[in-house]
């Protein structure tokens, strides 16, 4: 059995920040089309505004839209309810999301047996 610090000497950081990159870039891609599937829709304008990023190191990926007015379709204004399309989005992503993680850590324990 290994210990950790052979384990750690064995891996590749700049391999890992790509993996997890990678595996960021798929998170928010799917979180942004589940959230264009439930934004409501009048001209369009705020659902094709919706776009994602990703910090270099992989580690945060950003899910939003620079609408002026997509605030208030989220949160609600003027008497009238929220229509929080990123919550709902982010949240008919999790089981995804979840999978893709397990199936990230074993590739990850596995490499490094």
């Amino acid at each position: 059995m290994s210990t950790p610090e052979q384990i750690a000497a064995g891996l590749d950081p700049s391999k890992l920040q790509a993996k997890l990159r990678r595996l960021m870039t798929r998170i928010v891609i799917k979180v942004e089309t589940e959230s264009k599937r439930v934004t409501p829709v009048r001209t369009g304008n705020l659902r094709r505004s919706i776009t994602h990023a990703v910090e270099d190191s992989g580690r945060r990926g950003i899910v939003g839209t620079n609408v002026r007015y997509a605030p208030h379709v989220h949160g609600g204004a003027r008497g009238r309810p929220g229509r929080p399309f990123l919550t709902k989005g982010l949240a008919a992503s999790r089981d995804s999301i979840e999978q893709w993680l397990v199936e990230a850590g074993n590739a990850f324990f596995a490499e490094v047996r």
